[in-house]
């Protein structure tokens, strides 16, 4: 009897199915050994590709080759990189070993804006505001290292209901053209308890214009020699009792905020023939310190005051907007000036003061408080402080308070 042998069948690979293995394998072998022979144990420190901020540049890491650093030995090629320029660069690192073979890797770079746009709260990220009194955001500032200037792209969300005490949050958001956002918040204060209604004794503006009001230094202000004052017969006073020379010093006397607009003002002791924003456009001092008000408390409704010096302050800042624009208080008087019921007292002059301030926190202006160096305890000019025959204008010791004041809130 035969036995027959039993065959197996073989399953054979489809032709197709065995060529797509075959070049899959192949792919795989040819990537290592493209790999192998790439760098042959060159090695990149740090990440193959990373990201720069545009204008930035790129700080090297370094190359290891067989577990050594070899940086100083590498030919490191950035010439295609263009660091104005968003976009995908590349790094080629060149190596020569001591056998002659020259082997390269290389590192992706990617020039992108990274950097967000800065906002600036002017006034501060903490404000005062009375209760029922009209709230005024103050200005605010969006600048972008590479789209420029964005403050009419920022958002403000939030409110200020200023008909209920309380704790209110303003939050200002911008984003640039990259895609990068900011925010920034502004704790606005509603309050019933008003500088206005303050006893001379115990009034202060310290604590509601906080951003605005110049701090206290700890050194004297190195650029003391480069201020222009500017305002009205206050500032020849400075003059007279030998603090500042006339050089730096452009009045004329009896003006307030509405005549200034109109006004030709003094310089050496000459009339100029040029209004006040006049001599701004023409000399764009680099610092410069307006007084007025001392005349205005005397005839001057406080709205209408506040009104024309905003309109003189915005005046002077487009015609010399780079010139630091620093706003001072009105001086005190002395302490007969309220006790005589005189149309200029303490008692008015401190009303101006917060009005004035709080216009230069709308502006976005600095607030020098120096009438604070000029009082007693009981919120008079110090004795001695004015001169006597008129107790309004400052006498060589008060005005030596209001320098040195000056010296030391500036920085």
């Amino acid at each position: 009897m035969i036995k027959l042998k039993k065959v197996r069948k073989v399953h054979r690979m489809k032709p197709k199915v065995k060529a797509m293995m075959l070049a899959i394998i192949s792919l795989i072998i040819l990537t290592i050994l493209v790999k192998t022979f790439q760098n042959n144990g060159l090695k990149l420190i740090g990440e193959s590709s990373t990201k720069v901020n545009l204008l930035d540049e790129y700080i090297e890491e370094g190359v290891m080759y067989r577990g050594k650093e070899v940086t100083n030995d590498v030919i490191i090629d950035t010439s295609k990189i263009d660091y104005t320029k968003q976009g995908k660069y590349q790094i080629t690192y060149t190596y020569q070993t001591n056998k002659g073979k020259k082997l390269k890797v290389i590192r992706t770079i990617e020039v992108k804006d990274l950097e967000l746009p800065v906002i600036t709260l002017k006034g501060g990220n903490e404000i005062y505001t009375l209760l029922n009194e009209k709230f005024i955001d103050p200005l605010y500032q969006a600048i972008d290292n590479v789209d420029g200037d964005l403050t009419k792209e920022v958002k403000v969300i939030g409110s200020v209901d200023t008909t209920k005490e309380g704790e209110y949050s303003l939050t200002y958001e911008v984003a640039d053209k990259s895609g990068n956002v900011s925010k920034k918040v502004r704790k606005v204060i509603v309050s019933s308890k008003s500088p206005l209604n303050m006893s001379l004794e115990e009034f202060s503006l310290d604590e509601y214009f906080k951003g605005t009001i110049l701090e206290k230094t700890d050194n004297p202000f190195d650029q003391m020699d480069e201020i222009i004052y500017v305002g009205d017969s206050m500032v020849l006073y400075y003059d007279i009792n030998k603090l500042v020379p006339s050089k730096r010093l452009w009045y004329r006397n009896s003006i307030d905020p509405k005549t200034a607009l109109t006004a030709t003002m003094y310089h050496l002791y000459k009339d100029t023939g040029k209004t006040m924003v006049e001599m701004y456009k023409e000399n764009q001092p680099k610092i410069s310190i307006i007084t007025l008000g001392t005349n205005s408390v005397a005839y001057m409704d406080i709205e209408v005051f506040v009104e024309n010096y905003k309109n003189l302050l915005q005046e002077i800042m487009k015609a010399s907007p780079n010139t630091r624009l620093i706003v001072q208080s009105i001086p005190p008087v002395d302490k007969r000036k309220d006790t005589e019921n005189s149309p200029i007292n303490n008692d008015k002059i401190n009303k101006f003061n917060y009005h004035i301030a709080k216009l230069a926190q709308e502006l976005g202006l600095e607030f020098l408080n120096s009438a604070s160096a000029m009082k007693d305890e009981k919120g008079y000019a110090k004795d001695g402080y004015c001169i006597d025959y008129d107790g309004i204008h400052p006498s060589k010791s008060g005005h030596t308070a209001l320098y040195e004041y000056t010296k030391y809130h500036l920085k």
